[in-house]
């Protein structure tokens, strides 16, 4: 399916943003090349009506975007060389593997492109450690919440058990598995909002935390 309506490039007065990282590279780096980003301005109104309106709207935004990239490609050409650009039509941008300093120089001062970046992809991969596996583990720690409490230090009192907990939630579903059998009956609970018959959860998180407690 065709997009019926392609509105791919946004008209802009103003030169690019560039990342400083990336003008900081050819400053402070020996390599002369570097890959680079450069992303263009879309109209997303444009984009997001027409999906709406589309009869197929995944494929609708598919050929934009890829209509988008073909024009957005075809204005860099008259201002760098895209012999070897990558063009990310999904991401609104274009991949230069091997750029140069003039090639960001040129980047950055035309009206096609919004902004400029390092490629994330390229890093250096760190060093692996290696070494023999521990026999023992540290023993587990306590979650800091617990820590802040100061439940460690009732501990020596009481295993806890026969104790009443509760909570105030988006509710408790009482077929839960770690509530079944434990709520208090019909003392136990209480629903303000849908007086529903029996303990129900809207959301799933009351369930969830009292079933943790």
């Amino acid at each position: 399916m065709k997009a019926t309506s392609i509105l791919a490039l946004a008209s802009t007065a103003s030169a690019a943003n560039v990342a400083i990282r990336a003008k900081r590279h050819f400053e402070t780096e020996s390599a002369s090349e570097v890959g680079l980003i450069a992303k263009f301005p879309l109209d997303i109104a444009a984009l997001e009506q027409g999906a709406l309106l589309a009869a197929e709207p995944r494929e609708f935004v598919d050929a934009f975007l890829k209509e988008a990239s073909k024009k957005n490609l075809a204005a860099l050409a008259n201002i760098v060389s895209i012999a070897d650009a990558v063009a990310l039509p999904i991401g609104g941008a274009v991949y230069f593997p091997s750029a140069t300093k003039a090639t960001l120089d040129a980047l950055e001062a035309s009206t096609v492109v919004e902004y400029i970046d390092l490629n994330a992809a390229d890093f250096t991969i760190p060093e692996v450690l290696k070494g023999s596996v521990a026999q023992e583990e540290d023993a587990a720690k306590n979650e800091w919440g617990v820590e802040a409490i100061g439940a460690p230090e009732i501990w020596k009192y009481s295993t806890g058990k026969g104790a009443v907990v509760g909570s105030i939630d988006s509710g408790a579903l009482h077929t839960h598995e770690a509530i079944k059998h434990n709520w208090r009956s019909e003392l136990g609970w209480f629903d303000p909002y849908e007086r529903s018959a029996l303990p129900r959860d809207t959301s799933g998180h009351g369930s969830h935390t009292i079933g943790t407690m």
